[in-house]
Order: structure tokens, then sequence, then C-alpha cells
């Protein structure tokens, strides 16, 4: 695509699911990394995408990963450079199904992401996030924020059933390295740091700027 990858820290990628024989998820990392996180959930009905941040391996490629069989598309919209502070993490940070229990509705979990953090030199202002919501027991949302602030009044991943949904999010972790993840409704949840992102990034809490059911 005309990308010069010797002066990328990540990729902004778009990767889409289309016509699955079966549900699973993809991966989207770089060819020589290991993970165990997911960027897309799909299941056999409509088409699934979702925003990626990957970074190219040391050969200028990602790769990607399919559970089951499926057409994926994957569009390259922008690159962050080396100078924007923005590190490849692509871990696995909290699984409730590992927990042996889902998150009950209206509680708040506390994601530590304080090894992430770096230092005074070297400050993270936003973790990219992906949120997945696997088997609600009902129609419901995520809500991520620097737990500090308190919960605001917008929503980061909407989830309607038991079907696996997933949708990327960029948080700005409190100064003790946490970040909290609401939820309307029982469900597992599952987090996945795909970046943080250093001086480039300036932190907000979260407000919602438009609502057209509210008038």
């Amino acid at each position: 695509a005309g990308i010069d990858t010797a002066d990328v820290a990540a990729l902004a990628l778009t990767a889409t699911a289309v016509d699955a024989a079966a549900p699973g998820f993809l991966r989207v990392v770089a060819c020589d990394a290991e993970s165990t996180t997911s960027n897309v959930n799909y299941t056999t009905s409509n088409p699934v995408p979702n925003l990626v941040v990957a970074a190219p391996g040391d050969d200028g490629r990602v790769c990607v990963y399919s559970h089951a069989d499926t057409d994926v598309v994957v569009d390259a919209f922008g690159v962050f450079t080396a100078d924007a502070g923005l590190v490849d993490v692509s871990e696995r940070r909290f699984d409730s199904r590992a927990a042996g229990a889902p998150v009950r509705a209206g509680s708040v979990t506390v994601i530590d992401v304080s090894d992430l953090t770096g230092d005074d030199d070297t400050p993270v202002n936003g973790v990219v996030l992906n949120l997945t919501s696997v088997q609600a027991q009902g129609p419901g949302f995520f809500t991520a924020y620097p737990c500090a602030a308190g919960q605001p009044a917008t929503s980061n991943l909407n989830y309607a059933d038991s079907r696996p949904v997933s949708n990327a999010t960029i948080v700005a972790p409190d100064a003790d390295g946490t970040i909290c993840v609401y939820s309307y409704a029982t469900t597992e949840l599952i987090v996945d740091a795909q970046a943080t992102i250093g001086a480039a990034f300036e932190g907000r809490t979260p407000v919602r700027l438009l609502d057209t059911r509210t008038g």
C-alpha cells in the first residue's frame, strides 16, 4: 500500500469478517508475534468490522488468524509514526471466563494496566483496548473510563444477546494505572490491550456529544 514500515510504530486498520461459516474470531498481529488476543468476533450472520491497531513485524507484515472459515477484508487508513509514542502490546488483560464467573449487571470491573504505563520520561496517555462481550444474559453495554473520573454517561460497546461482539476504544488510565469497565447487564467480559500511546494522545474524561433520542 506504499507504506514504508521502517518508520511506522503501528498501522490503523479496519478488519472485517464476511459470510463466516461458523462463529469465531480474527486476530491481527505482527506475523512474528505470539498472542492470545482477539480483534473481531463474528457469527454467521452480518458482516462484522472492528478497528485494529497492529504493529508490523520486522518483515513489514501483519498476519490475520481466523478461528473459522470466513472471508476477510482488511482496510488500512492510517499509520502511527515512530515518534508518536505508540508501543505495541497485544496481550489479554482480563477474561471473566478464566475467573469463573461473568461480570454482574451494574458492576464495575477494575483493569490494572500499571505495568504498561511507563515512567515519567515515557508517559502513557492512552491505552488501546479491545472490549468483548460473550454470552450476555440480556441487552446492555460497556463503558470504559478512567476510574477516578467517575462513570460517565457514555458507552463503548453495545451487546444484545449471547452472541460475541467486540469493539476497540482508547482509554486514558488513572495515575495509578487503572481503568474501569461498567457493564449494564450480566455478561462475560474480555479485555485485550492492543497498544499504549504517549504524548501523541491527550486523554479526556468521556462525554456524550450527541444523542438524537434526547430530543
